[in-house]
């Protein structure tokens, strides 16, 4: 946003709902866009959301980081992509052949 990074960091309740609970910026100028006007550049935040829309930046591209995995926004759609992210809950099998299985399905979609 204004060409400054901005983090947001977001946690999962136990009703499935995204809970934004921190912003952080070095800009003044992003801060005050999202409504901020304390000082400092990290602030903490409790917004509760069903999903999050964003768009792939134009620029450079937005990273997603959870638990412990970072992934580039272009590895979910193209630069002005509509993504929309939902907490949902899986299986833990389901997760654990994602996680198994995940490397080796993104190898055979870059070659086919």
């Amino acid at each position: 946003m204004y060409d400054w990074p901005v983090t947001e960091e977001f946690m999962v309740d136990p009703e499935r709902r995204i809970v934004l609970k921190s912003v952080a910026s070095a800009s003044a100028a992003v801060r005050e866009y999202l409504g901020i006007s304390a000082a400092g550049e990290r602030h903490a935040v409790e917004r509760e959301m069903r999903e999050i829309v964003f768009r792939v930046a134009a620029g450079t591209p937005q990273r997603l980081q959870a638990g412990g995995l970072e992934r580039s926004f272009l590895e979910f759609g193209d630069h002005g992509d509509r993504l929309v992210m939902r907490a949902v809950r899986r299986p833990a099998v389901v997760h654990w052949l994602w996680a198994r299985f995940a490397r080796t399905s993104d190898q055979l979609r870059v070659q086919s």
